[in-house]
This record gives structure tokens, sequence and C-alpha cells, in this order.
């Protein structure tokens, strides 16, 4: 049969029904880690992946192809040919689900039982079924599943960060816990995630951040604030040695105002904020409809007090999130993890940007993973390197020309970097030329430098 010219990424270990996947890394300097990890293992491709049951070996890449898994060769053509639908990082997502839930359930005195369900509709590895003694959560992981709310054993539903679920449902549940991996090395990492109206899908909840509660729910740190809100949804009682005119709309000829804002303005600006993701305009907003609650009776009351705990549960969402990114950009520079450095600070400054300036501790981070991220752009430096004359910046007004002129200096600083490298000398020759030589020495020993 010959070898799988496919690029197989994950496998099990042990044997074709093992449940314990692997994840091959695609650097190869990675790679020779991560088999010296598992000298004394086999990787197979899984049934439990809809594989075909062969074993794999792991093959270095090269200038073309990534790192990956490949079947063994079959010289007698035996063995059925592979059936896998997923090569990539994902395929072997519902396997991880086992291994990154099991300890943190047991943890909360759950004893959770593991079924991947297998049908015509729905093929091993599309739903994941968890048993917790009486109660199930099902993890829906295939967008090609529509997940099916009205089954008697559905319990908990948690989906995949592709599978659909409308709008008007979402509205009618107020909130759905979603679930993804991220790849770390020779692993996936489980990242879970609340998916609400109007907002979207807040991440970054790892399993510490989270529970499940002895009726089988999912508790992301989202969840319990909207089950906060929603208990604590009484009417506002005003003290009566304090009373205070309520809202109402003005009497003909009462050009008297009563309240400093009209409510619904109100409310439709905070809504937009947080739609549009302006968090510090949002906590500002906030602020100004909580001092008008009590000014409020009736249906404004009653509108005003579902915003404001609407942006309660945001704002707080937003907040976890924060000190995630923070805690993880501080890990990161601790372990001089410049990858990770990288990721994590551009998600912090895009949060930042819509949001109250950092803290003293927060600035502290940011000034401490500084030296582990390269310059934001490094054209002009390219460009420098290779003409031996610093780019002058466009001096025209528009953004537009501003962009033409800079895609006509890399332009020419590519065509001259073609040039130079056909023109350029042998390194012995350029090291023995004389300090007049003509530009086409000078620019092929900068050059060299780089090469």
């Amino acid at each position: 049969m010959g070898f799988d010219t496919r690029q197989v990424q994950t496998a099990v270990l042990g044997s074709p029904d093992s449940d314990e996947a692997v994840l091959c890394p695609t650097e190869v300097d990675e790679l020779e880690a991560f088999l010296a990890e598992y000298r004394n293992e086999t990787f197979w491709c899984g049934v439990l992946l809809c594989g075909c049951g062969g074993r794999l070996m792991a093959r270095r890449g090269n200038q073309e192809r990534v790192s990956h898994f490949a079947h063994y060769p079959d010289p007698h053509g035996l063995l059925p040919p592979c059936g896998r639908r997923t090569y990539g990082a994902g395929g072997a997502d519902h396997l991880y689900v086992k291994s990154a839930t099991k300890a943190w359930l047991h943890q909360q005195g759950h004893t959770p039982r593991y079924h991947f369900i297998d049908r015509d509709d729905a093929p091993v590895g599309s739903v994941v079924d968890i048993g917790l003694d009486g109660h199930t959560v099902r993890i829906h992981m295939d967008p090609s599943v529509p997940p099916d709310w009205d089954a008697d054993d559905a319990g908990e539903l948690i989906l995949g960060p592709g599978v659909r679920i409308s709008q008007a449902r979402l509205a009618c549940l107020g909130y759905v816990n979603r679930v993804k991996f991220v790849s770390e090395g020779s692993s996936r990492v489980l990242e879970f995630g609340t998916e609400v109206p109007v907002t979207g899908t807040t991440w970054g909840f790892s399993t510490s951040d989270c529970e499940i509660t002895a009726d089988g729910r999912l508790k992301t740190p989202v969840v319990a604030q909207i089950w906060t809100t929603e208990a604590r949804r009484t009417p506002v009682l005003v003290p009566q040695s304090a009373p205070i005119a309520p809202v109402r709309s003005p009497a003909p000829g009462d050009t008297e105002t009563r309240v400093p804002h009209q409510i619904g303005v109100l409310i439709r600006r905070l809504h937009t904020a947080i739609r549009d993701k302006e968090t510090s305009v949002a906590r500002r907003l906030r602020q100004e409809a909580e001092r008008e609650l009590p000014r409020c009776e009736g249906a404004a009351l009653a509108h005003l007090q579902r915003e404001v705990d609407y942006a309660n549960m945001w704002l707080t969402a937003q907040d976890r999130v924060r000190e995630v990114l923070f805690t993880r950009l501080k890990e990161a520079a601790q372990n001089r993890d410049a990858r990770a450095a990288r990721s994590l600070l551009k998600q912090v400054r895009q949060i930042v940007s819509h949001d109250e300036p950092p803290t003293t501790a927060e600035t502290d981070i940011l000034t401490a993973v500084e030296p582990l991220v390269p310059a934001p752009d490094p054209k002009p430096a390219l460009l420098r390197q290779a003409t031996g004359k610093a780019v002058p910046k466009p001096q025209t007004n528009t953004a537009r020309e501003e962009r033409r002129a800079w895609r006509q200096a890399l332009a020419q600083a590519r065509s001259l970097i073609g040039r130079l490298r056909v023109k350029s000398v042998p390194p012995r020759r350029a090291a023995a030329a004389p300090q007049g030589a003509g530009p086409a020495r000078r620019g092929s020993g900068r050059l060299a430098l780089h090469t």
C-alpha cells in the first residue's frame, strides 16, 4: 500500500483501540523531544479516531512538509484503506475531552463515565457523553452534527466552537457554554467559553476557573454572574424618609425635567457600548444607569434593571478575561516564552485599548515582557540593511498615499535584494575586498550577515 502521503497530526498510544491521544509537533526540534518522551510507546491510527487501526510512525519534516505521523508500509496489501475523516490537530479533540476533564471531575466528587457516540448520523467523535451520577453532560464536537435540544437524555449541552445555535434559541436559553482545544506541544489544552446574545462568546476559562454543579450543569465565571443577577432581580426599595420622584411621561404643558437622562436613550447607549465592546464606555454608562434606578418604576424600572444586570455580567466577564490574560502573560515572561508572549501581548493590547489603562501591577508585567517581544515592524530595518540608507517616512497627508509610497519603497528594496543575491561574491572574496569596492560588493557583504 505504500506510505500515506497525508499529513496525519494525531494518533493514539499503545494499541488501535486506545483513547490516549497525542499530537505530533510540527517543528523538527520539538519532534526530537517528543520522540524522546515517548521512546517506549507505539503510535496507532486509532479506531476512536475513525482510523484504520494500523501502526503509525513519526516522520520528520522538511522544507516542503511539516513533521507528521504516517502509516507503516503494507507490502502485502492486507490492511484496509484508511478512512479517517480528520487528519489535523483537532482530529482527536473528542479524546482529549476525557484526559482534560477526568481528574477535574474527580476533584469535585464526581465519577465520570465517558461514551463516544457512534451512529450513522453521528460518527464516532462527533458527540461525547459524560455520565455524572445520574446526570449527563453532552459535548457536541462536530459542526456537521446539529445538537438535539429536545432529546430526553441530552442533559447539559456544551457546543464546540463551530457548532451553530440559532439566535432565537440562544435568546430563549440566555446563554450556552462552549469548548475548544488549543495546541501546546504534543497535547491539546481545553478552554471553556460562554456565549450570550448580542455580545458573542467569551473565551479563556480553564477547568480551574469552572465547576460542574450537583445537578450536572457547567458553571463558568460568566454563567455564575448570570445566575447571580437572575437571583437578585427584586424590586428596588426606596426608604420612606427619602422619597424620590419616579420617572414618568411629562404632562401636557409640563416643561420641568425631572430626570437628567431619558431612560430609553441611556439603555440604547449602554446596549451599543456592550455590542461594540467599548468596555470603558460601558463602565461609565453602567454607573449612570445604576444612579437612575431609584428614580424609575414600572416598565422603565424593569427595562433599566435588566440592562444593568446584563452590563454587570458582561463587565465581570471582561474583567475575568483581562485577569486571565495578564496572569498568562506574567507566566510567559517568567518562563521566557517568546512565542506565548507575542500572542498574549496582542490580546492584552486589544483589551486595554477599549478599557481602563493598565494598573501598576499590569504595567510591571508589560515591562517584564518587553525584552521577549521584537520590534512590531522589521521592514524598515530590512530596507536600511539592503540599501544602506534610512527609508524616509512619507510626507503625504493621506493614508492612501502613505500606503502607496510604502509599497513602492518595499518593492524597490525587494528588487535590490534580488539583484544583490545574483551578484553576490563568495564570503572570502567579500572579506578581502578593499574598502573602496563598489556598491554590489558592499551590499553582498551586508546580505551575508543574514543568510
